[in-house]
């Protein structure tokens, strides 16, 4: 008889768990294919406007979104920016010749809170996903 009372706190508490969140990885590629849903490769570009290169998000560990209009641009970095994906890391471009963001461009990691530099990559062409 001792045993329902603990069976039913025991049940009590399962029922508060939550489901385990979601993995970055995942939760980043649908990201990027809800970013680029609809939409269809098109040329890729060596370079982006610098009024382009505002609208920037970092996804996983390498992947950067540009939107403007209704084109989404797509660009890797090469590896040493592993981190920059997470919150308290900040991308830090430096342009050159008033050309914008360009494919081959040094981007450096820098830890916010310290302001440390925590690597540096370069930037892949950017693919261009346009409504068809």
């Amino acid at each position: 008889m001792r045993a329902v009372p603990i069976l039913l706190a025991g049940m009590a508490v399962a029922s508060c768990a939550t489901n385990p969140p979601v993995p970055r990885a995942d939760r980043d590629a649908a990201q990027l294919q809800q970013a680029i849903a609809g939409r269809v490769p098109g040329r890729s570009a060596n370079c982006l406007p610098s009024y382009r290169a505002d609208n920037m998000t970092v996804l996983d560990n390498g992947t950067l979104l540009f939107r403007d209009g209704s084109t989404t641009w797509v660009s890797r970095l090469s590896e040493g920016c592993a981190r920059a994906g997470l919150s308290n890391y900040a991308l830090v471009t430096k342009t050159y010749g008033g050309t914008g963001l360009c494919s081959g461009d040094i981007v450096q990691l820098v830890d916010t809170a310290s302001g440390t530099f925590a690597g540096a990559c370069t930037v892949a062409p950017f693919m261009a996903y346009r409504r068809p």
